[in-house]
């Protein structure tokens, strides 16, 4: 009897771990939460939000062409409550483009240096990414220049995370068009490929694309710079 009951405890224990063992292989995998992500900017960001999309599945826009940081304050803090992350990416719109930049004694630099206090104060700093956009190639160039210093200065200044969006665009440099990446869409020959728009500011190239005030959107594939800016936003935001 002894020996039966050594032999059942033996033959109980083996099952045992067999179920448990097909627990632990059956058991669902609990999915990883993407961060909800905020992408607050001008019209690169209009031409670029169904790229920025397809890079960040789930992501909301806040987009004005012409928009400066303190156009979109309002719209973007409502947004903020429900983002995890918001990158903010403006390019250096003016008050001629910006009517709430009238009267601005220092312009893009003062300007904007009170905006993204305003966003830090109403946001909170630790959601803030602080996306920096290429340079203008046309009359109004010192404007993106002095956008991406502030910028930077300022979220270095207060430890936002600061990423290059700009980068295979020209960063701190004009840059109209590039060698071709593999499978990199837009004009240009089977070498080079467009990166700049004719009004060497924009990035979407597409024949006949007409941007309004929120959109829409550069048509998908159609333009390298599009889709290499939509890369940088979500760099940024995961930062």
């Amino acid at each position: 009897m002894r020996s039966l009951g050594v032999r059942t405890g033996v033959l109980l224990g083996a099952v045992l771990a067999i179920a448990a063992s097909c627990a632990r292989q059956t058991a669902p995998r609990r999915e990883i939460a993407r961060p909800r992500v905020l992408v607050v900017g001008d019209s690169l960001v209009v031409e670029s939000q169904d790229a920025i999309r397809t890079q960040l599945p789930g992501v909301r826009v806040v987009a004005r062409t012409g928009a400066a940081p303190c156009s979109l304050i309002d719209e973007a803090v409502g947004a903020a409550r429900s983002a995890d992350v918001v990158v903010l990416a403006f390019s250096g719109n003016n008050s001629f483009l910006a009517p709430c930049m009238k009267g601005s004694d220092h312009r893009i630099g003062g300007a904007y240096r009170d905006s993204y206090e305003d966003y830090s104060d109403q946001i909170g700093a630790s959601k803030l990414r602080m996306a920096l956009t290429p340079v203008w190639d046309d009359g109004h160039a010192a404007n993106s220049v002095s956008a991406r210093s502030v910028a930077e200065a300022w979220a270095t200044t207060r430890g936002v995370a600061v990423v290059d969006a700009a980068v295979g665009l020209g960063g701190d440099r004009f840059i109209s068009g590039d060698l071709r990446r593999d499978g990199e869409p837009g004009s240009g020959s089977e070498a080079f490929v467009a990166l700049r728009s004719p009004d060497r500011v924009h990035l979407c190239v597409a024949p006949g694309y007409r941007r309004g005030f929120g959109g829409p959107a550069c048509p998908s594939g159609s333009s390298a710079g599009v889709t290499r800016f939509a890369a940088g936003i979500a760099r940024a935001a995961r930062s």
